[in-house]
């Protein structure tokens, strides 16, 4: 069941007194309990088509057509007010970089509650209960003192599993992930997307992953949707696309991949073996060690 539906969506920006078109005719959905990855190089048009959901555009941008559907309701006629509302409570964002999402002059914690108050009206200590069992969602460790936490005294990890709470704590229905894994190294990058997997199986979630890591993409999207200059190009089921993409931009990006696989077999290989290598002359120091230490005794 389609919870989100992007129809026909055209974007624009205003440049020294001329109107650039950015988006054109852009379609894509969202179904309840999958993840549809909006794949394309940078600069492609993914961010500012996630970003017309949420009608988060800077103020040279204007979109000149289209509907964004959210159960049957078109939230481009919304107002600010009304979609203030919608953000973060219903529909929540993770942005690409929590390092600068996060107010520095706050605690994680009151952040968090602020969220918690404006979206669900809990206070006190009912409100510190549920942000508690948001940082336990995440595990983030020993959560109760965490909330007094300020932003610096988080890792990169624990930042953007604090932002992720902050989108569960609400019970959103739609997760706009935009890029959530840049900024994090390979062994986090698996940690926030098995989080991100976790509460889409559990709460039936709808994730809109933005991102041009296709490997990344193989292992956690249902659907794709491939966009390059402005257009969606192609969108497949992710079996389909990664075994026979029909577009040849889309082509490129399967060769890239495959590239990049061979290209991480190789050094996979090459590491185990300058590792078994080194182990290999451990043991045989450690042998020598242990045969000079019986010959002495």
């Amino acid at each position: 069941m389609s919870v989100l539906k992007v129809k026909n969506l055209n974007l624009g920006f205003t440049v020294e007194n001329d109107f650039h078109q950015a988006l054109f005719d852009v379609n894509f959905s969202l179904e309840k309990g999958q993840t549809l990855a909006l794949v394309g190089e940078s600069g492609c048009g993914k961010t500012m088509s996630a970003m017309s959901i949420l009608n988060l555009i800077p103020k040279t941008a204007k979109i000149t057509g289209g509907e964004v559907l959210y159960n049957g309701e078109n939230l481009l006629d919304r107002t600010q007010k009304e979609m203030s509302k919608i953000r973060g409570g219903k529909i929540a964002l993770i942005p690409q970089d929590p390092m600068t999402s996060l107010n520095p002059l706050y605690t994680v914690g009151d952040q968090l509650l602020e969220v918690i108050r404006k979206h669900k009206g809990l206070r006190g200590k009912e409100a510190q209960k549920q942000a508690i069992e948001a940082f336990e969602a995440v595990q983030i460790p020993d959560a109760k003192n965490r909330l007094n936490n300020y932003p610096h005294q988080f890792s990169g990890g624990m930042k953007q599993r604090a932002v992720i709470a902050m989108a569960l704590a609400t019970d959103a229905e739609i997760l706009i992930a935009d890029e959530p894994t840049t900024a994090l190294d390979v062994t986090i990058q698996a940690q926030i997307m098995k989080l991100l997997n976790d509460i889409k199986q559990n709460n039936q979630t709808a994730i809109l992953l933005i991102t041009h890591d296709l490997a990344l993409v193989s292992e956690n999207a249902q659907q794709i949707a491939v966009m390059y200059a402005g257009r969606i190009v192609e969108q497949a089921n992710a079996k389909d696309f990664f075994i026979n993409p029909n577009h040849p931009y889309s082509n490129q990006f399967r060769q890239k991949i495959r590239q990049s696989l061979k290209l991480y077999k190789g050094s996979r290989r090459r590491f185990l073996k300058k590792l078994t290598d080194v182990v290999l002359i451990r043991d045989a120091v450690f042998a020598g060690i242990f045969a000079k230490y019986r010959f002495r005794n």
